[in-house]
């Protein structure tokens, strides 16, 4: 049987631990990596699901991971090829990221049109 004090020094412990684990989700999930802490949990995106290239601040479609890295695509095809990018530095599109890559795809299509 476990003494009453260790008992609360282990569910001590464990809050500690769950409250840390919280907050590197949370950054990981706001692209803040200022937190520290021993474990790293990190969000990936899904395949087609637009992200935010932080290191280029440029908006990309999450293709797959490779290696260390994961492929980004440009939202607007042909306007670059498909590029590394950091995970750490990758977030996901906010709306106002999914309005800046909708107005560059619209621009792309009436350009088209107008050649």
């Amino acid at each position: 049987m476990v003494e009453a004090k260790t008992a609360d020094r282990l569910a001590e412990i464990i809050r500690a631990g769950v409250d840390a684990l919280a907050a590197e989700e949370g950054a990981a999930m706001t692209g803040d990596h200022s937190v520290a802490g021993s474990v790293s949990l990190m969000w990936a995106p899904h395949d087609g699901q637009l992200v935010v290239d932080g290191e280029r601040d440029q908006v990309g479609v999450f293709r797959r991971a490779e290696g260390d890295r994961w492929v980004l695509a440009p939202v607007v095809h042909g306007s670059c090829d498909d590029w590394l990018a950091d995970p750490l530095k990758v977030r996901a599109a906010e709306p106002t990221d999914r309005v800046r890559a909708e107005a560059a795809l619209a621009n792309a299509q009436s350009v088209q049109r107008v050649s």
